[in-house]
């Protein structure tokens, strides 16, 4: 029926649609469709075939990102004590996902030093050796004394005052001795002076604190005694950064941790 000479409908159909919309506004999406190049058009992409592809990414990066999560609140709050042994296929099974997503959660986590890497597509919780302890406290004591140093500088009248009713907290918790209280606070009390410089590097360092604090904890052993001391120093610190004298905060801050690196030396933990 359309033999040489002949065009077929759909080059009429569009030839027709190019003469109509030859005095279009710039930018018509009929005629850059049809004429693209040709005309001198911009060559249009139809990209809501990337936005598919896009979206599974977010998704994708949000699922890594929550999965992350998930492992860090079972490190921090003991499920996955120091030395477990996770197991991809075992974990992607309960959480109901790929290994992909997993393993760029275990990726993240690795990079913070969290868990360590094992044959076998595992990866174990990091261990509290005498020397990882000892390690991550000096490191400790230069992050917190920084810390106190600028909070001293920086912290608002609203946040010493914030910072007052969590020592006031840890203090509630000796009498009756409430551990788990206490270590929650302590933490608290740490991880408020930190977030409290608005520095983004010291910030970083909240994996540190929460490190040493949780996931070595049992290793540390904290007593009643030792507790009492602990808030007696963080009172002494509050003070200093009250009194805006950042020198002096920033020398009771890295004390404050030099103690517990004494302890460690003295008790001896696991090697």
């Amino acid at each position: 029926m359309f033999g040489p000479g002949r065009a077929s409908p759909m080059v009429l159909y569009s030839v027709f649609w190019i003469f109509k919309h030859d005095r279009c506004s710039e930018g018509c999406p009929v005629c850059l469709g049809l004429m693209g190049a040709d005309r001198g058009g911009p060559k249009v992409t139809d990209i809501s075939s990337d936005r598919p592809a896009a979206t599974r990414w977010e998704r994708r990066s949000r699922l890594a990102d929550d999965v992350a999560d998930e492992l860090r609140s079972r490190i921090y709050d003991g499920e996955y004590g120091a030395g477990t042994v996770i197991h991809q296929e075992n974990l992607s099974a309960e959480l109901g996902i790929s290994r992909t997503p997993l393993r760029e959660a275990i990726r993240m986590l690795e990079q913070e030093g969290l868990l360590v890497a094992e044959p076998g597509r595992a990866a174990r919780v990091i261990s509290g050796s005498r020397k990882t302890l000892l390690d991550a406290y000096e490191l400790r004591s230069v992050v917190d004394g920084l810390a106190a140093r600028l909070a001293a500088r920086e912290m608002s009248e609203e946040q010493i005052t914030e910072l007052a009713g969590v020592v006031d907290g840890q203090e509630a918790s000796l009498s009756p001795w409430v551990p788990a209280e206490y270590t929650r606070l302590n933490i608290r009390f740490h991880e408020f002076i930190l977030r409290s410089t608005d520095n983004q590097f010291l910030v970083a360092q909240l994996v540190i604190l929460r490190m040493t604090a949780q996931i070595f904890n049992p290793w540390v052993g904290v007593s009643e005694t030792v507790a009492i001391n602990a808030v007696q120093q963080h009172r002494h610190i509050l003070e200093a950064i009250k009194a805006r004298d950042a020198a002096r905060a920033e020398q009771l801050a890295r004390g404050h941790i030099e103690t517990t690196i004494a302890r460690l030396r003295e008790q001896g933990p696991h090697s």
